[in-house]
């Protein structure tokens, strides 16, 4: 998404290293490997998602990564008129996941390129990109319902709720922070709870990591 801004902070590289530690050679076992890291809005993901790219890039391993956020049917704004208008419209219908689920098939099955949208928030306004996954060897797909996608290699659940973000949501001054925000949040909430099943690790609310049945 243009105009969004990560802030990079210790507790975040420490688990990226972690993590890279677990899964080095799995992905250089294989000509191309997916993460995805899913979790509530505000929970972290996005900074996960670079500092895992971070850490992966400095071991030689080219890493991308693809924004849920981007892949919207609607714009953010028009989007959250349409809540109000129907607040069942919250969910995963809001995305077109086919869409993202089709560029991350085409990076397993070594595509050179895809054209994908890019959202601008100021402007709001869904514009097109290409991107090129030549010379790229691992995907990192975030976003609040990218623990249903298909061919992940590896998913990462993030333990924080939208309770527990709600000074970091008030700081990245991106949210609509007001009642019907918030209940556009609780309902996200119970969709992206029952989602963490799928994950194979878990980054807690003290930033300590577990992985599945440990």
């Amino acid at each position: 998404m243009i105009g969004d801004k990560i802030h990079i902070k210790e507790e975040y590289l420490h688990n990226a290293r972690k993590i890279m530690d677990l899964l080095e050679f799995d992905i250089r076992s294989v000509p191309a490997f997916v993460i995805t890291i899913g979790g509530e809005s505000g929970s972290g993901k996005s900074v996960t998602a670079s500092c895992l790219k971070m850490v992966l890039d400095e071991a030689n391993i080219p890493t991308l990564i693809l924004h849920q956020d981007d892949y919207f049917h609607l714009p953010p704004k028009t989007n959250h008129r349409q809540r109000q208008k129907d607040v069942s419209h919250v969910g995963q219908s809001e995305v077109n996941l086919n869409l993202l689920q089709e560029h991350v098939n085409s990076f397993l099955q070594q595509a050179p390129e895809i054209k994908k949208p890019i959202v601008d928030y100021s402007a709001n306004e869904i514009l097109e990109e290409t991107v090129s996954f030549q010379s790229i060897q691992c995907i990192i797909v975030e976003g609040t319902y990218v623990l249903e996608l298909q061919n992940s290699a590896f998913k990462i659940f993030i333990e924080r709720t939208y309770i527990d973000t709600l000074e970091k949501r008030k700081l990245r001054a991106r949210d609509i922070m007001d009642d019907f925000g918030e209940k556009v949040l609780e309902i996200e909430h119970h969709i992206i709870r029952e989602m963490r099943v799928h994950a194979d690790l878990y980054i807690q609310k003290d930033y300590s990591i577990r992985l599945k049945n440990k």
